[in-house]
């Protein structure tokens, strides 16, 4: 039976310089800018989930219509060889409604989803429709389009640190 050697231990306490370094993560007002900006990206990712669901039923609702018709055309030979276009034409405007109205139902959902997102910047609970409630840890709950987080180092510069490290926060 083979044996595995034993692993040096690297450590046997915490880094000190970790320890040096106190770390403040907190949810923090947003400017009117990345108030704006977060609406924009909010926007655009509602915009294009949406759109591939609308692409998705357009191709589903035409290709079911269309060969629908083409069998049912086909088993009763009264749809000759110059119809089958208007079949096709039927097929895709119909598909395209649909597909716009679904485009549009799940984009106002989406948004509506996420613009009514609240969180509690104290204790970091999260909720919905329910801005300016208190919190059970006794917070107040705003909208999460209103704050963002920052993890940073404490160290009085802090201010221009706290965008980059929040650029990947909605």
């Amino acid at each position: 039976m083979k044996r595995f050697p034993k692993l040096k231990k690297i450590h046997d306490r915490p880094c000190r310089s970790i320890l040096r370094q106190s770390i403040t993560a907190m949810w923090i007002p947003r400017t009117k800018e990345e108030q704006d900006r977060w609406t924009a990206r909010t926007h655009a990712q509602a915009r294009s989930f949406a759109l591939g669901i609308g692409i998705l039923v357009f191709i589903g609702v035409t290709s079911a219509m269309y060969f629908g018709v083409s069998l049912v055309a086909a088993h009763r030979m009264f749809m000759g060889p110059s119809s089958r276009p208007m079949g096709l034409i039927g097929a895709l405007l119909a598909g395209a409604f649909i597909g716009l109205g679904v485009f549009r139902d799940v984009r106002r959902s989406e948004l509506k989803k996420h613009l009514s997102l609240t969180i509690c910047p104290r204790c970091g609970t999260m909720g919905q429709l329910n801005e300016g409630e208190k919190c059970g840890c006794g917070g107040e709950f705003v909208k999460t389009s209103k704050v963002r987080w920052v993890d940073e180092p404490v160290d009085g510069n802090s201010s221009q640190g706290s965008e980059a490290s929040s650029s990947n926060h909605p």
